[in-house]
């Protein structure tokens, strides 16, 4: 929650009932469920360890031989965000009996930086990953050299897929498949993560799998929900993104390790300003960025949100 700082004495924070919040997403539904990461600075490198391999010992009194290890670092890049409202020098006179409605606009700002936040996290998992070229690493010097990778073809599911040749919404087929490459990669069975929208939500409110007490212990048809299916924390966002004609949404299925988000600067400030007709503005700041950290962790599922 953003924090109160410079708040003149002869205004008093009031939390009332005067005022009407307008429907919006107000909670962060996706940033918890990722490896969050306090940062100073530009930037926030994060290494990742890479694999190895044992060799048979086949010689008594042999050399020992070294391997090496790639360890590519994956870059989060900050970038600084603000908003900003301005409440009049009469406004409180004026409203009468109504509270200046200076508590609500803070809790409205905290829920743009949430959504912000849902959002970074989105484009980090879908979009291309920052990643410093460590072939052949060593811990004396630091490569400077960057690449960007994409999120490879084996890691997602296309819009047709069992659906014979034809465009699909999101499916127990689609799922089942997300599942099956998490699996084949050695992803961790807990902690995996699936974000979807409202619209494939109802999707799989009409499927028998994902309804019937058979297959899923949730009662999802009484609920109108799901919290847990295939192993996956369902988790829904109208973030998503959208392209092409038809318009088809990014669903994602991810482990929560496999993605960093990077937060600094978050703070909001309560002043009076002189050059503005002591107008009191409430004004909020953070700096966030967020990055993959392994392609093999992450799976997209294109779903065709007109079928």
């Amino acid at each position: 929650m953003a924090n109160l700082t410079a708040i003149p004495d002869h205004f008093v924070t009031q939390f009332e009932l005067n005022w009407l919040t307008a429907v919006q997403q107000i909670q962060a539904r996706i940033k918890d469920r990722a490896k969050v990461v306090a940062t100073e600075g530009q930037a926030l490198r994060l290494n990742v360890f890479g694999t190895t391999s044992m060799t048979q010992v086949t010689t008594k009194n042999a050399a020992t031989p070294n391997v090496d290890i790639a360890m590519p670092a994956r870059w989060a890049y900050l970038t600084p965000w603000e908003t900003s409202s301005l409440f009049g020098e009469f406004d409180e006179q004026f409203l009468g009996q109504v509270v200046l409605p200076t508590s609500d606009c803070i809790a409205s700002q905290a829920a743009a930086y949430n959504r912000l936040a849902d959002s970074t996290l989105i484009s980090a998992l879908t979009g291309n990953a920052t990643v410093t070229d460590t072939t052949t690493p060593t811990v004396y010097t630091i490569n400077s050299a960057t690449t960007t990778v994409a999120l490879p073809s084996s890691q997602q599911v296309g819009v047709q897929f069992g659906n014979s040749g034809s465009n699909a919404n999101l499916t127990i087929a689609k799922l089942r498949e997300a599942k099956r490459i998490l699996d084949s990669n050695e992803v961790p069975a807990d902690g995996r993560v699936l974000v979807i929208s409202s619209g494939e939500l109802a999707a799989l409110l009409g499927t028998t799998e994902y309804t019937s007490n058979l297959f899923n212990s949730v009662q999802a048809l009484v609920n109108g929900d799901a919290t847990r299916f295939l192993g996956f924390d369902v988790v829904r966002s109208e973030l998503l993104g959208v392209t092409g004609t038809p318009a088809v949404r990014t669903v994602i299925a991810y482990h929560k390790d496999m993605v960093a988000f990077a937060s600094g600067n978050q703070k909001s400030y309560m002043d009076v300003r002189p050059d503005i007709s002591h107008a009191l503005q409430v004004r909020s700041v953070a700096s966030l960025g967020a990055t993959r950290l392994q392609e093999k962790g992450v799976v997209t599922i294109a779903c065709d949100t007109t079928k």
